[in-house]
């Protein structure tokens, strides 16, 4: 009989037709004084290293090749950058093709988390650091409407405070120009917080950012735009024009028409606003008010601009006479914590990330049919087409997180369809059960929280069933499993539900004559 005063051990399951005019803005005013001084960063910087850096072979991918099977991405960046990549986020989180390059932007974690920004290019089969953003994470780059230029905002300045200031006196964006390896940085936004997108048009260059009203505590969307490549702005809309009481997300110009993606409050759904007249007056449409995902970036798609859902479970699309559509997924959503998760290859397909680690192809939103083009235990986060190669770049987050390839003619694959395991306990031993299928193998993951992000650092051993995890329940702690097949092809399934162990000791009493042990509670919920 187990002797430890007395513990309680749970197992469980874990299983609108108009629109509204905002209220417009007063003229386009142009910021005093723009500052500082912009200063070309050119080669060398504090990044200089190349990978790969030593890295054991990571498990293949049905589909995909890898792009650098010997990198050690995590350990590249921290050698580069000094910050210590984030066990779940460390991740690629935007790519741009470029002239047969592939330049890429990894950030320790998601964007505006944690300090750790790094600029770096692929070529001729090396992956070179350029530059280190001074700024918590990365999130896009936005080539210029008419020189070879590269712009690139910043989501969160990590600059020193001024005497007397703060750090968030000036929002940074930066300037790369890829025949000279030059980048210039411009820290002269007035009291943005974060710039989440750049759109760059005749007009001029346009950036949807996040402000404080000159306190840091009242909050405000806003619009800038510059003539002169970053190095003067203009602000041309704040929350009384109506892009966003709290935020402004991110900025695309479609059909001589710009839109952004507007926020009103923290952690409740965006929408999406319209201006016909170069950013100036802003018309709310409601058939996106609070329907937006905010953080994934809008996307022009067979003429249309789609944007993702807020519940990440289907896309909306503006056609080009304003019509609305709407194109639920059928049995999936799209990734978390997104931000670039489109693609789309030469033959006008689009390509997708999704929660359950799947790459998804479709040719026609109307349809509502997807295929997969890869299944696998990777959290694929970022996604990018590279002409040049006629290649789908994905990226997968955390610390084991790598950069793939998929080619678009490779045939779409078949997931095998997920165990449902059973927890049992038997000693001090957890004990997985499922029903185990011919020619299929399986795959356990274990860790100590519910949520497996990304869950290829959680996987524990390769199994037939009943899988035994000696020892688990011999003291107190939290351990939780899935379970997923994985078939000849290596094509692996969805995550089965969540499996959780719990033991606490209830009382911290010397062991009894004879101890007492509460029954196995079982609870079902579903994932």
């Amino acid at each position: 009989m187990r002797r430890f005063g007395i513990f309680l051990i749970l197992v469980f399951m874990l299983a609108s037709c108009g629109s509204r005019a905002a209220s417009p803005t007063p003229a386009a005013t142009a910021i005093p004084k723009p500052r500082p001084t912009p200063t070309p960063l050119r080669q060398p910087t504090e990044a200089t290293a190349d990978c790969p850096l030593t890295s054991p072979p990571a498990s293949p991918v049905h589909n995909l090749q890898d792009l650098l099977p010997d990198c050690n991405y995590a350990a590249w960046f921290e050698t580069n950058t000094g910050y210590e990549p984030d066990d779940g986020y460390f991740a690629g989180y935007a790519f741009l093709p470029w002239d047969g390059d592939l330049y890429l932007g990894f950030g320790k974690a998601r964007p505006a988390e944690a300090n750790g920004s790094l600029f770096a290019r692929f070529r001729n089969r090396s992956l070179s650091a350029i530059y280190q953003p001074s700024e918590q994470g990365f999130i896009d780059m936005t080539p210029d409407w008419s020189q070879p230029l590269i712009h690139i905002p910043g989501p969160d300045p990590t600059d020193p405070a001024e005497p007397g200031g703060s750090q968030w006196d000036w929002g940074n964006t930066y300037v790369f120009d890829p025949a000279t390896d030059a980048m210039t940085k411009h820290r002269n936004l007035p009291n943005v917080i974060h710039t989440w997108g750049l759109e760059s048009i005749p007009a001029g260059l346009y950036a949807a950012v996040s402000s404080h009203m000159g306190d840091y505590e009242t909050w405000t969307g806003e619009v800038f735009r510059s003539q002169d490549e970053g190095e003067s702005w203009e602000r041309m809309a704040n929350k009384d024009a109506g892009v966003g009481d709290y935020r402004t997300y991110d900025i695309i110009s479609f059909r001589d028409n710009l839109y952004v993606i507007w926020n009103d409050s923290l952690n409740e759904p965006c929408g999406l606003a319209k201006s016909k007249d170069g950013g100036i007056t802003w018309t709310r449409l409601l058939e996106f008010s609070g329907y937006v995902n905010c953080r994934s970036r809008l996307t022009i798609y067979k003429n249309q601009l789609i944007a993702l859902a807020s519940a990440r479970d289907g896309i909306l699309a503006l056609q080009p006479g304003g019509r609305v559509t709407t194109h639920i997924f059928p049995d999936f959503h799209a990734q978390d914590w997104v931000y670039n998760p489109f693609a789309i290859d030469v033959q006008n397909r689009l390509y997708l990330v999704t929660e359950d680690n799947r790459i998804l192809r479709t040719n026609d939103l109307s349809t509502g049919e997807w295929e997969t083009m890869a299944a696998s235990d990777r959290d694929f986060i970022t996604l990018a087409y590279w002409p040049d190669r006629d290649r789908i770049v994905a990226g997968d987050r955390g610390v084991m997180g790598r950069l793939w390839l998929l080619d678009p003619k490779a045939a779409p694959v078949t997931p095998p369809p997920s165990p449902e395991p059973a927890i049992t306990l038997e000693g001090d031993d957890a004990v997985i059960i499922w029903s185990a299928a011919p020619g299929l193998s399986y795959r356990i993951y274990r860790g100590d929280q519910p949520d497996f992000t990304p869950p290829i650092q959680y996987l524990y051993d390769t199994a037939e069933s009943p899988w035994r995890d000696a020892g688990t329940a011999s003291g107190p702690g939290a351990f939780f499993y899935e379970v997923r097949s994985q078939n000849a092809a290596g094509d692996i399934s969805a995550p089965s539900p969540t499996l959780g162990l719990f033991t606490y000791a209830l009382e911290p009493a010397p062991a009894p004559a004879s101890s007492a042990f509460l029954p196995m509670l079982e609870i079902g919920k579903g994932k």
